[in-house]
């Protein structure tokens, strides 16, 4: 495989993920190349959704062609030659990408989360899974697919603790309507800014929540080799500060 095929992977990861982008480097140069390219397929995938409205579902049905062409043999582009040279090398099962792509058509048309289960479904599918095949790229026991799980669902509550107002400019709430209900708002209140103290009450409860995950997964640093366990624990320690940031931490507190 040549080596710029992987290397537009590793541009992607820097542009886009920093963080992952730094971790990343602490990996010997075959996990660095692979683990760029499963965040350049995430990241290509994820920004589909954010594409127009008239284009996205198009273009989405193209790529989830592309992706099975390739699962298949046939990557039609450098990141998914890149992606299937790693899910080959690094025994990721095909079911994986194929999750990924199932939780972000979610987001195409884009109809929230009834409740925390719903909400919690959908982390597993677009960062759990994507943690799952980054476990199998840095060489883990299998008895750490359980702590990638609890990793991926903490980051991707944190992601949506940190961007609750970009989000719902978007017209995107990702609280779960039954927690919103709880303290008397509706999706459509946080949209427009109608109840800031309760959309904070829920804030409070998904931050303790993800801050619950990264404790629940720190264990599972010790399945991971010597050779990459640095790029695992800066992964985890690097994310779990994003809740203390002054972006996360005035959107629980306003």
């Amino acid at each position: 495989m040549a080596e710029s095929v992987f290397a537009q992977c590793q541009r992607i990861t820097k542009r886009y993920g920093s963080r992952f982008y730094q971790a990343s480097t602490l990996l010997p140069l075959p996990q660095r190349q692979a683990a760029c390219a499963v965040y350049a397929f995430c990241r290509v995938t994820d920004n589909l959704a954010d594409e127009p409205l008239s284009n996205r579902a198009e273009h989405f049905a193209r790529w989830r062609q592309a992706v099975q062409a390739g699962l298949d043999g046939r990557p039609a582009n450098p990141v998914l030659a890149a992606f299937i040279q790693t899910v080959l090398d690094f025994s990721i099962p095909a079911k994986l990408p194929l999750d990924v792509l199932d939780g972000v058509a979610k987001d195409l048309n884009f109809q929230g989360f009834a409740t925390l289960s719903d909400l919690e479904q959908y982390s597993y599918q677009v960062a759990s899974v994507p943690g799952l095949m980054v476990t199998r790229v840095l060489g883990a026991k299998a008895q750490a697919d359980a702590y990638a799980v609890k990793l991926g669902l903490a980051m991707q509550l944190t992601n949506i603790v940190r961007d609750v107002a970009e989000d719902a400019k978007l017209g995107r709430v990702y609280l779960p309507e039954d927690l919103l209900a709880e303290f008397g708002a509706t999706p459509a209140d946080v949209i427009e800014n109608k109840a800031p103290h309760e959309t904070q009450a829920v804030l409070r409860i998904l931050s303790a929540k993800a801050r619950d995950h990264y404790a629940s997964a720190k264990p599972g640093l010790a399945l991971v080799p010597r050779s990459t366990r640095a790029c695992a624990v800066a992964c985890l320690s690097s994310y779990a500060k994003i809740l203390e940031t002054p972006k996360a931490a005035v959107a629980q507190t306003l």
